[in-house]
């Protein structure tokens, strides 16, 4: 067997060269692709097709630099610190998108419910359970570092295959999502070398295997008997992934791509704002000017379109500039010299 499947992720060489910009590109594609869904869900063929292939890419593209936390040379220390910026990310902008959209529209209906926010631990909030996902997978698989990695791939693809089985890919529970993804995420982790290898070799390829990822990934989920094939499903997701990282290393030489990639290097800020402002972009006109019906046309659909590449836009100019005027704490756990310039300027 290859030294490199006996070997364990701690003992793995960590990724300590420069961000790609074909990595970043991916990720705002990944980005983009997550807020498609959430504004204009089944009502949008290629949203819809994309769902074996969306949220792999978002967990096997945050897996590509994460080896470096599960290192040896990585203190305990630092490892619970990184993954204590998940939770409290997670608690904190559901309590923002709480007070900012839920609670409003409560007190319209004359009744206020808590549930959403007391049982968030276990029924994850719905646009921001990625990052209370990404805790428990950077949490496994720390926990799974010392073992050789075929052995923990091999766990990791066992989990997929009984969480997979059942063929439901909609309203998924949180347990199930996790199961399903974190293979994703490690292979993010041990491969960043050789995909690199391949993106680079083969990006002149994407318009070959782009379109073919896209009709699978429809066919497949379109089909009962091959929806609920793990096999069938997980190589669907990773034809889709790799598709998509190559279709990025061709976008990284045109200038424009960096439109694209600086949405990728401020996804966490769209990720946790873009709730907040799909609400009052989106939503709420929808609740007082427009008929909900109107969504399910043609026009509501391009309409949708065109209201999330502005949700986009919005939600990174909006999450830089909380950043900075939080000095950082809207985003990360809050330092004492922070927190201190924060009292001073208030």
């Amino acid at each position: 067997m290859n030294a490199f499947w006996k070997s364990s992720v701690a003992d793995l060489e960590p990724i300590n060269q420069k961000r790609e910009l074909w990595v970043d590109i991916a990720k705002g594609i990944s980005i983009s692709l997550v807020v498609l869904w959430h504004v204009v869900g089944e009502r949008f063929l290629l949203s819809e097709a994309l769902i074996l292939v969306r949220m792999p890419l978002f967990f096997f593209v945050a897996g590509l630099f994460a080896r470096k936390i599960f290192s040896d040379r990585t203190s305990k220390a630092q490892f619970f610190f990184k993954v204590s910026n998940f939770i409290y990310l997670y608690v904190l902008w559901a309590l923002i998108a709480y007070f900012l959209t839920t609670l409003p529209v409560q007190l319209r209906n004359d009744g206020i419910d808590f549930s959403n926010i007391t049982q968030m631990f276990y029924s994850p909030v719905r646009t921001l359970w990625f990052i209370y996902a990404l805790f428990f997978a950077f949490l496994i698989v720390y926990t799974f570092r010392k073992l050789p990695v075929f052995l923990v791939l091999s766990i990791f693809l066992v989990g997929y295959y009984f969480a997979a089985i059942d063929g439901n890919w909609r309203n998924v529970e949180f347990f199930n999502r996790v199961l399903r993804l974190i293979p994703f995420f490690f292979l993010g982790v041990i491969s960043f070398h050789q995909v690199r290898k391949l993106v680079v070799d083969l990006n002149k390829a994407w318009f070959l295997f782009l379109p073919v990822a896209l009709l699978l990934a429809y066919i497949v989920y379109d089909l009962d008997f091959l929806r609920s094939n793990p096999l069938v499903t997980f190589s669907v997701s990773l034809f889709g992934i790799f598709s998509v990282l190559l279709f990025s290393h061709w976008l990284s030489f045109y200038s424009f791509s960096k439109f694209i990639a600086a949405a990728g290097l401020g996804s966490l800020y769209i990720y946790v704002v873009h709730r907040v402002t799909q609400f009052y972009l989106y939503d709420l006109p929808y609740s007082f000017f427009l008929d909900p019906s109107f969504k399910d046309t043609g026009m509501g659909v391009a309409l949708g379109v065109v209201a999330t590449f502005a949700i986009i836009i919005i939600s990174f100019v909006v999450g830089k500039y909380l950043n900075k005027i939080s000095y950082g704490i809207l985003f990360n756990i809050p330092k004492l010299s922070a927190v201190k310039k924060l009292a001073r300027r208030s």
